[in-house]
């Protein structure tokens, strides 16, 4: 009943006038429009209709947002934006939302906009030595909300789930492990929650990855494809389509396999329509599921220029973490055709890369697999469009 619920709410304020809690309703209509019909436009559309409702509100009367207008704003950043800006852009408004929300008494839509915030931090390529101190103020506040809050739907599994994510890149947590995904999926089987379900496969699959065990990657993202939640729009089935792509073809130059390269393909041609979206946000991804989709054939003409357009593009728009990933699978594209000097070049740039994440784990294990050099590296730094060479 839900979208003829908020089909009828919007009908109802086109024809009555348009309010502050209108925002809410226009926003969810403008999330139907992406999950059920893949109609990016009009979620662009509609974004548009809900930031102006919200400027208008504040040049109205400077007030903060009724919870109505605030759960607006929220869907706007975590099911809409998603497609058009970047998850660092989102995290700002998500946290200067949260301030507001704060002082107007909202509680629970400012937990939810900081748990979403330092999510889009972690999965967006943000600096992960800054993300580690926050940790703990943001996991107590959680907490201390979904305990004394057990009717609602609890923000906990995902803050841990992040938690985990962070551990396994960086080595360092600045909570205790209360549990792991074992234990969240026992959670979810018992609460019926099939999207606590999909996000446990989800991260699973991502730590697999970037622990390059692409086996259990694989078997997490199959898994993962099975709920609903895969089929919709909304933010993490951004990272399934690119490390389940990704995981795909590493295991098919492995193991052989066509219904892989078929994945793999299908993975790829997703993220070109997700990059007609946002250059800044997917077309790097987009590149690099290319150049391995090249490469996964004997004869992998073209590959790699493929490989460089995603290191350029990742490198222009300052993601980090994957310009390190499109360095360290190019390096693996080179030494399997024997250049074995050249690619060391190549693991080296990417061991730089992660160590500027932030990401030790992900940094220290490329060095004791491929011996890096670090003198090898090209010097990296941050430059007004992205990460400078």
């Amino acid at each position: 009943f839900f979208p003829l619920i908020t089909c009828a709410i919007v009908n109802y304020s086109l024809q009555n006038g348009v309010c502050k809690e209108s925002a809410c309703a226009f926003a969810f209509y403008g999330f139907l429009k992406l999950s059920l019909e893949g109609d990016y436009t009009a979620g662009k559309y509609w974004a548009g209709i809900v930031r102006a409702i919200v400027a208008n509100q504040k040049t109205k009367n400077k007030s903060t947002s009724s919870s109505f207008q605030g759960i607006g704003q929220i869907v706007l950043c975590i099911a809409i934006e998603i497609w058009f800006h970047s998850p660092r852009d989102i995290s700002s408004s998500l946290l200067e939302y949260h301030d507001s929300a704060m002082k107007a008494g909202e509680i629970d839509c400012a937990l939810i906009s900081l748990d979403f915030a330092w999510r889009f931090k972690l999965l967006g390529g943000a600096n992960l030595s800054i993300i580690l101190p926050s940790v703990q103020d943001r996991f107590q506040l959680i907490a201390e909300h979904s305990d004394h809050n057990k009717n609602k739907k609890s923000l906990k599994p995902y803050a841990i789930l992040d938690n985990i994510l962070l551990f396994n890149l960086t080595g360092k947590s600045s909570i205790p492990a209360l549990c792991d995904a074992t234990d969240l999926l026992a959670e979810a089987e018992l609460t019926e929650s099939d999207r606590l379900s999909y996000h446990v496969h989800v991260y699973s699959m991502m730590i697999a990855f970037w622990a390059r065990d692409y086996h259990a990657a694989e078997k997490s993202s199959r898994i993962a494809m099975h709920y609903p939640h895969s089929k919709n729009s909304e933010f993490l089935v951004i990272y399934h389509t690119f490390f389940g792509g990704l995981a795909a073809l590493q295991i098919y130059r492995q193991d052989g396999g066509e219904e892989r390269l078929k994945e793999g393909r299908e993975m790829m041609d997703k993220m070109r329509k997700f990059s007609q979206n946002s250059v800044s946000v997917f077309r790097n991804k987009w590149l690099l599921l290319k150049a391995e989709y090249l490469a996964s054939f004997q004869r992998s003409d073209g590959a790699d220029d493929i490989y460089k357009e995603s290191i350029q593009a990742a490198q222009d728009y300052g993601n980090i973490h994957e310009l390190g990933l499109a360095y360290e699978l190019f390096g693996n594209h080179v030494a399997a055709g024997g250049g074995t000097s050249d690619s060391k070049q190549y693991y080296s740039n990417a061991y730089l890369c992660y160590k500027q994440w932030g990401a030790s784990v992900v940094a220290g294990s490329l060095s004791q697999k491929h011996d890096v050099d670090i003198k090898m590296a090209t010097g990296l730094r941050t430059g007004k469009r992205g990460i400078e060479l």
